[in-house]
């Protein structure tokens, strides 16, 4: 039964959601990189850097304090350039793939640089750490804002499955290609992983998905619409307002023009009489 409900929780929200399939799919990638990334940082510092022990403690100890710091730093960031969960995803996995391409150089024989010094796995664990936490935790925030009211039990399990479902695959690759061609070669694939998620997560439309999972009103899409109505309906009142205030006007200055006193005199009558017309306007 258990089998059963979970391939109908599957089929449904890939049918009916796209957006949320567009963020487990993404998921199930880039989470996967991460882990792998994760673990052949430590062997690539034992292996190749020499590190011992005790330095290896303390870079799962700078890991740590870099993945606090960024999570709160970059939900900092995210307030004050007004991102949504999206778009700041986008800059993680854009940030990490420079920084898997920076790593990839040091298979070039004698180069200099390219994760080839002890100084730079520090600096790249601060800096890795730094978006790991941050990427998690909007990923899972986007994912919660397109899962529908009332599905949250179903689709976050899934979201479980989707995660564990893809953590035996680095694993085993960098098993593989460590015994080929070295432990460096492995990052070939976690950059694959994080460079196939952009354009998964740049197609998710954040406002289709939200109108999907019924959190905003179907008619917002509307909004640009109506405001440039009721603009010209606004302008329509003014004008209409204005030509009646005009034709007002017109009629109170016939009513309260004061009347013109034309005087004339008769020269021919020494009396001084006067004739007086009153002239309306």
């Amino acid at each position: 039964i258990s089998t059963k409900n979970t391939w109908r929780t599957i089929h449904d929200t890939f049918k009916q959601f796209p957006h949320v399939r567009r963020a487990l799919i993404a998921w199930f990638f880039y989470s996967d990189a991460i882990s792998t990334s994760m673990t052949a940082s430590i062997l690539f510092a034992r292996i190749e850097l020499g590190f011992s022990f005790i330095e290896l403690v303390f870079l799962l100890l700078e890991f740590e304090v870099a993945c606090a710091v960024g999570g709160i730093l970059h939900l900092w960031a995210q307030k004050k350039i007004g991102w949504d969960s999206r778009k700041m995803m986008l800059y993680h996995l854009t940030f990490y793939s420079i920084l898997t391409v920076y790593v990839l150089l040091g298979v070039i024989p004698g180069i200099t640089f390219g994760l080839v010094n002890k100084w730079e796995i520090w600096m790249i664990t601060v800096l890795y750490g730094m978006n790991a936490a941050s990427l998690v935790g909007f990923g899972r925030s986007m994912t919660g804002n397109l899962i529908p009211d009332g599905k949250e039990n179903e689709l976050f399990s899934l979201y479980a499955i989707t995660d564990k479902g893809s953590s035996w695959i680095g694993p085993a690759i960098m098993g593989v290609f460590s015994n080929l061609v070295g432990i460096r070669w492995p990052l070939l694939y976690v950059l694959i992983f994080f460079v196939v998620s952009i354009p998964i997560i740049y197609g998710i439309d954040m406002e289709e998905g939200l109108q999907q999972a019924g959190r905003v009103e179907a008619h917002s899409h509307d909004d640009a619409q109506t405001k440039d109505e009721d603009e010209q309906m606004k302008k329509e009142k003014e004008g209409g307002v204005k030509d009646a205030m005009a034709v007002q006007l017109t009629t109170n200055s016939s009513q309260t023009a004061p009347a013109l006193i034309v005087v004339k005199s008769n020269d021919e009558d020494m009396d001084d009489d006067v004739e007086t017309e009153q002239l309306q306007p």
